[in-house]
């Protein structure tokens, strides 16, 4: 946890209105980038982020710091995302839900990912999107998710082999 964020997370546990709101604008950005990829709607995002700093609000009196702000704030916005996901299913297209980069490659490419990503699991998706377009390592995934790190090594080597047998049929 760096510094600012240790130095708000204790202010905001002691109590500290202010230290919320640096929080909130340090955090949202990254919060609304991740739950915009997973459900693949931006006013779903908004609402998601919303209820994870609102469950921080009402969380006050029982949390500790054991954990890092950035974590638990990821954690609650990753498993609002899925009770989001799995309750509605949503089926838009998941190329939006892909960096700009990939929007640039050829239409029979981007159909290509889209199957590809349809066929995974939700949690297989997740895998994928924590680790190739976010960028955490397999320690923070690991933490992320309450596994081992061997646990997401397994993980994502299936889901990356099952991304290879789909692909090749």
């Amino acid at each position: 946890m760096n510094s600012l964020d240790q130095t708000d997370w204790l202010e905001y546990v002691g109590g500290s209105d202010a230290a919320l709101e640096r929080i909130h604008q340090r955090h949202r950005a990254a919060l609304m980038k991740y739950c915009s990829y997973v459900t693949g709607n931006h006013a779903r995002a908004q609402d998601i982020v919303q209820e994870t700093f609102l469950r921080l609000i009402n969380q006050r009196g029982t949390l500790t710091v054991k954990t890092s702000l950035a974590d638990w704030l990821f954690i609650c916005a990753r498993n609002l995302c899925f009770n989001v996901v799995k309750h509605e299913r949503l089926k838009e297209n998941l190329v939006e839900r892909l960096p700009a980069i990939a929007r640039v490659v050829d239409q029979e490419t981007s159909r290509f990912i889209e199957q590809v990503l349809n066929r995974l699991s939700l949690e297989e998706r997740d895998l994928i999107l924590l680790r190739e377009q976010q960028g955490y390592s397999i320690g923070e995934i690991a933490l992320l998710l309450g596994v081992t790190e061997e646990t997401v090594r397994v993980r994502l080597f299936r889901a990356r082999k099952k991304m290879q047998e789909i692909g090749k049929r």
